[in-house]
């Protein structure tokens, strides 16, 4: 299990920012986005179904990490909406391609699916943990391009203490699609101060919805609740994953 990272340190400035255009053509956005590899080392950003953006910052032409990866970001962007940029090959199914400017970017954790066990308590931990909720917040807790991003909240008092954070499949036998977001404060539990967290996981591992939509459940160990609550998410599965991850 890897360690929470906070991947929020320009949060803050996207909460209070705002997607405006400052005239006609300059367009000034706050997304999350998937960095998708292109060709070799080049890459796009997926912002949505129909919107591709290609990065023109001096330096960036190249994929930012060292694995290759997809991986959900959070980052703020200037583009000229009348500079329309031919569709690579890659980018065909985009029907809007710009060339941006990143004036923010930062990475949010990004994992698959952890797998259910004889004892998940055990293998995972079961501290409280709080979900936003409100479609109001960004980033909001959303499902978007094949991955469930969860904007959550836990409580930290030693910061020298690795805390857990997974999202475990095949917890319910008869329904796949239920998961459970399960936290381990690893003994971290004093009361002190909430941090907020953002963490998008892959649903790669689900069962494929074969173009019909589903109902997602989404269980976690509610400090509201003082027990399990649950919300539930439209899902239909993405279709074009790369080859390998």
């Amino acid at each position: 299990m890897k360690k929470i990272i906070v991947a929020l340190s320009i949060f803050a400035s996207f909460l209070f920012a705002s997607c405006n255009k400052n005239n006609e053509d300059l367009y000034q956005g706050v997304a999350t986005g998937t960095v998708r590899l292109l060709n070799g080392d080049s890459y796009y950003l997926k912002v949505d179904e129909e919107t591709a953006l290609r990065v023109n910052n001096d330096g960036w032409d190249k994929f930012p990490f060292q694995e290759k990866k997809e991986t959900r970001v959070l980052f703020s962007y200037l583009t000229n909406m009348k500079d329309m940029q031919n569709r690579p090959v890659g980018m065909e199914k985009y029907k809007h391609v710009y060339a941006a400017t990143l004036t923010a970017f930062d990475p949010i954790m990004t994992k698959n699916l952890a797998p259910h066990t004889e004892d998940d308590t055990k293998t995972y931990g079961c501290d409280y943990v709080g979900v936003y909720l409100d479609d109001k917040m960004f980033p909001p807790t959303i499902i978007e391009d094949g991955y469930l991003n969860i904007l959550f909240n836990v409580n930290m008092y030693d910061t020298s203490i690795k805390h857990d954070i997974n999202l475990v499949a095949g917890v319910d036998p008869e329904d796949p699609y239920v998961l459970e977001l399960r936290y381990n404060a690893n003994g971290d539990t004093k009361v002190e101060k909430l941090v907020d967290q953002y963490a998008a996981f892959s649903l790669r591992g689900l069962p494929d919805t074969h173009g019909e939509t589903v109902d997602l459940t989404l269980k976690w160990y509610s400090p509201v609740a003082m027990g399990w609550t649950s919300t539930t998410f439209k899902y239909k599965s993405r279709t074009d994953w790369p080859v390998t991850e």
